[in-house]
């Protein structure tokens, strides 16, 4: 089992990287990168070695199917593959070329939650129903699955046993291009992404974008186009920069020292794995690995035989050896990984099948059988046994490395029993619920927006009282400043409270004022948040204002101060601000319309989730035709989520979804979920996201069974108490455990999106809690969970759910992934409830 270091490779500086690592220590993303790599190897196997079996499909390899059969010769460079949703939105476009304006036609296959499918008018066969489908939409006079030579090649199913030998010699043949696209994929990268010279013909033309990337992150890329996008913005991540650094950077290409070392010694850690992984298996030419390789066979070849290996690279003078018993190895080199081998003898030079296996090729033309023999070679060709030999070597000289021989695997200790245990078709039903619980993420980010709840932050506040003031003052005075460089002082003394104000006077020094007085200094930025009141005679008498070198700026007296404080009201104005960014703006439907569809994604994964873990009632508790009736119930909202007669009966009741409240006090994002008819069907479901045990859906038989679960469990009623509004929680908590006879439960249906309804209940309880900061204290464990959850369910994410933040139920898994991790980290804790933006610490695996 590996382990990263518990703050990554970040954390050790280059003094202490010089003395050389103690034992491998990879980071998340190093850990991330490897098993992208690790699957694109295992798609790429299943197709060359099982592909001819009919009905045979590798496992996610659907995207690599539609890139090989469009590069199938016989495949039309007019005919497009198109990958639509069940809401007939584009997923991906696949193409021979990169042109999509030559396109006259295209397959269109629908893919839904765990199949794809045909319109419900067609017919479907019961074998091969996929390749079925795409001979039946090729245009007339196709020759695609054509040149078989066996009874029967021409007809349908012929040509699809001829079509799958031939897509598994494309594999073959087309390896190490296969799996660079299969590894760009993983982070949405596209033909159109890419300048020609670099476009992969195995990457789609176009996929459902991610999010733009931020600048700073594109100027990373641009300066590093090699490094994964996924390794960069990790980096800025962990080490964010202020935004005068960003602004250096993105003006002058200036970062600061300590984010240069860190950036360094995380693109060596790049570097020497993509070295090794390009030692261990058969890829694209990369300089890292061909100057590895160089490096170690020359040190073999030295200690084995006192032999040389001398490289000519493209353009170098040719060699001629300086008398006979020169026993040098000569190889040449087009600089694009392509070699031959010249015979020091006779001047012969013999070339070899273009790329990077030519290199072992080449040197093993020029040895004897003993020396091949002690280079791992059993034969001439035996490019693999060489590999094997130099990679071995690499490793030891790496301190360690993941096991060429066996994939990456994760600590079993952090997985729940309950999915564990579950069967093959629940845990694929799982993934592909994970794979649209994380398209749905990607659609919802936006660097150029703000997630909901961070509006609520002070930093936003005063970002936005800046603004105001930076603005009025420029509008009024034609000078451009910086509020939180003025510092406004103020003196404190006894008045008279008869005097009259003339709040145009500028200045009273303490002097004339005698007795005694102190100082406040607050920069301006804070005293607009603080406000003023209307009878601070102490600012209107002494209140003076100074910019960062100290300079009175005395167009900023304290009337004018006064009046534009007092005018802006930031308090009042901001809540105003935030109703409509959030509620009524572009933005705020933008947001409204995302945070429903991750909450909608989220929430058929955790009801699966719930399902697999035996939440629900039925498993041996109700006759078999009433099993998993509340999972019905939860299916049946998010499958129709706004409450009309298009949403789906269960054992013909109608089903509701209600927002909770006690007492007539709304518990914001707690839902009752159940049959609209209450005296018919007394059992139904609570919704509780990011309740402290991880639990999001609870079946209860009736109300009083809710009462009674909420008294005897403690964390569930704090819970509770914790979704009323601030004011109001001390008298909830007071009625659910003093006053219990005057408990009053109420269930207020949904009569819309209940989605909807709900962003607009959490809007509320932002614009409530501007001045309110929460800190937790298990931000050291959460990165560990949710990297397992990414590990386990394949998420190709680079960034955890932050954007959308809204309270969103915790994902069963990582809740039960996180105990573990945080109780292998020697402390028992509560569920995290919001999930930091400050990424905490490196995957433990």
């Amino acid at each position: 089992m590996l382990k990263a270091a518990p703050m990554g490779k970040l954390a050790r500086s280059n003094e202490q990287k010089s003395l050389g690592p103690d034992r491998f220590t990879p980071s998340t993303v190093a850990v991330r990168e490897h098993r992208t790599r690790e699957r694109a190897d295992r798609i790429i196997d299943q197709f060359v070695e099982r592909f001819t079996e009919k009905d045979f499909f590798p496992e996610d390899g659907e995207d690599a199917l539609f890139s090989l059969l469009v590069q199938l010769p016989d495949w039309p460079a007019d005919l497009s593959i198109r990958i639509h949703n069940e809401n007939d939105e584009v997923l991906a476009v696949f193409l021979k070329g990169s042109d999509e304006s030559v396109v006259q036609d295209s397959i269109v296959l629908t893919q839904n939650v765990d199949a794809y499918i045909v319109p419900y008018n067609v017919q479907v066969a019961d074998d091969e129903p996929l390749l079925r489908w795409v001979f039946s939409q090729l245009p007339a006079g196709s020759s695609v699955g054509m040149g078989g030579n066996f009874p029967g090649s021409s007809s349908d199913a012929g040509r699809i046993v001829t079509l799958r030998e031939q897509i598994a010699g494309l594999a073959k043949d087309q390896r190490p291009l296969l799996f660079d696209a299969l590894v760009a994929a993983d982070e949405g990268t596209s033909k159109g992404q890419l300048d020609i010279r670099a476009r992969n013909p195995f990457l789609p033309l176009w996929v459902r974008q991610q999010t733009p990337l931020s600048p700073a992150l594109s100027a990373l890329c641009a300066l590093c186009p090699e490094v994964p996008a996924g390794r960069l913005e990790e980096l800025l991540q962990q080490m964010p920069l202020t935004e005068q650094e960003e602004a250096d950077f993105l003006n002058n290409l200036v970062l600061p020292d300590a984010f240069g070392e860190a950036m360094n010694i995380s693109l060596d850690e790049w570097s020497n794995s993509l070295a090794i992984d390009g030692l261990s298996r058969t890829r694209s030419f990369n300089s890292y690995t061909d100057e590895l390789a160089r490096s170690i066979v020359r040190k073999l070849l030295a200690a084995e035989s006192g032999r040389d290996v001398l490289i000519f690279d493209a353009g170098a003078s040719n060699y001629a050896p300086a008398d006979t018993d020169d026993n040098r190895i000569i190889l040449l080199h087009d600089n694009y990984g392509n070699y031959s081998a010249k015979d020091t003898g006779n001047g012969e030079i013999t070339s070899f099948k273009q790329g990077a296996d030519s290199f072992y090729l080449a040197i093993s033309s020029q040895l004897k059988a003993d020396e091949r023999s002690s280079l791992g070679m059993q034969f001439e060709q035996d490019v693999q046994g060489f590999r094997d030999v130099l990679t071995q070597h690499a490793i030891e000289e790496n301190r360690g490395w993941f096991d060429p021989g066996k994939p990456t695997e994760i600590e079993s200790g952090f997985l729940p029993d309950w999915f564990a245990n579950a069967t093959a078709a629940e845990k694929q039903s799982w993934k592909m619920a994970v794979q649209d619980y994380s398209q749905a993420l990607l659609e919802a980010q936006a660097p150029d927006l703000l997630d909901p709840s961070g509006y609520g932050q002070p930093d936003q506040l005063r970002k936005y009282a800046r603004q105001k003031l930076q603005e009025r003052i420029l509008l009024d005075h034609g000078i451009a400043v910086d509020p939180d460089h003025i510092s406004v002082h103020t003196v404190s003394i006894e008045i008279d409270p008869g005097i009259i104000i003339d709040t145009d006077y500028e200045y009273i020094g303490p002097s004339e004022l005698e007795p005694h007085y102190e100082t406040h200094k607050r920069s301006l930025t804070d005293l607009s948040l603080e406000n003023i009141a209307l009878t601070n005679i102490n600012f209107l008498l002494t209140s003076r204002a100074f910019d960062d070198q100290g300079q009175l700026v005395s167009f900023l007296n304290a009337g004018y101060l006064f009046g534009l404080i007092r005018d802006l009201n930031i308090g009042e104005d901001y809540s105003r601000y935030l109703r409509t960014v959030l509620s009524t703006s572009a933005a705020g439907q933008w947001h409204r319309e995302r945070y429903a569809r991750v909450m909608r994604a989220q929430m058929r994964l955790d009801v699966i989730e719930a399902k697999m873990a035996g939440d629900f009632l039925g498993d041996g508790g109700l006759p078999p035709e009433l099993a998993s009736r509340g999972y019905k119930w939860v299916a049946a909202v998010l499958d129709h989520p706004i409450d009309s007669d298009d949403r789906a009966t269960v054992e013909g009741h109608r089903i509701q979804v209600s927002q909770l409240s006690i007492n007539d006090v709304s518990l914001s994002g707690v839902l009752v979920i159940g049959a609209e008819s209450r005296s018919s069907v007394a059992a139904f479901v609570v919704f509780t996201p990011q309740a402290p045990d991880g639990i999001c859906f609870r079946e209860m038989s009736d109300p009083q069974e809710f009462q009674q679960r909420i008294l005897l469990e403690p964390d569930l009623l704090d819970y509770l108490v914790g979704r009323a509004p601030l004011a109001s929680q001390d008298d909830v908590r007071h009625i659910l455990t003093v006053r219990r006879e005057t408990l009053f439960m109420e269930l207020q249906p949904c009569t819309g999106s209940f989605l909807e309804a709900v962003y607009d209940s959490e809007v509320g309880r932002v614009i409530s809690a501007v001045d309110e900061q929460t800190k937790t204290n298990w931000e050291t464990y959460w990165e560990s969970a949710w990297e397992i959850t990414k590990v386990v369910g394949d998420i190709v994410l680079t960034f955890a759910p932050f954007k959308v933040r809204l309270p969103i139920a915790a994902l069963r898994s990582f809740y039960a992934i996180w105990q573990g991790v945080a109780k292998a980290g020697g402390e028992e804790q509560g569920a995290p409830c919001i999930l930091s933006r400050r990424r905490c610490c490196w995957l433990m695996v």
